[in-house]
């Protein structure tokens, strides 16, 4: 019989085993905690956007507020939003009494800087 490679050497002590098996148990621990850390937090995340008051009402000349979008007298609706949720939020389109504000003549859209055409409408809403 041929005798083993191993034979006569000496094996590291138990305690030094365990100190390494302890090691890398706390490696797998900590980065596997810090992957599914990551992994909930990018699939959490949500828009979620809260009216929070609505004003509507006559103006006689929207000439001189909406940079010549709109000339003559018209409706102001003033609506005013906040983002609830951990992601930014951006409006794209706006339905007035379930139709979209296209179908409607006369309506130009404040996005916070100036007026514009209701088909051009891009509102970015931070959380």
């Amino acid at each position: 019989m041929k005798p083993s490679l191993f034979f006569g050497t000496r094996a590291i002590s138990p305690a030094i085993a365990t100190i390494i098996l302890v090691a890398v148990i706390l490696v797998v621990a900590v980065s596997s905690a810090f992957y599914y850390t990551i992994v909930v937090v990018a699939y959490s995340s949500f828009e979620g956007v809260e009216v929070r008051n609505v004003k509507v009402y006559p103006v006689d000349n929207l000439e001189q507020s909406t940079n010549n979008v709109l000339k003559g007298a018209g409706w102001k609706v003033s609506i005013t939003l906040k983002n609830t949720g951990t992601k930014q939020a951006t409006i794209t389109s706006v339905l007035l009494n379930g139709k979209p504000l296209d179908a409607y003549e006369r309506i130009a859209v404040f996005d916070g800087t100036g007026y514009a055409k209701t088909s051009q409408v891009s509102i970015t809403i931070t959380s």
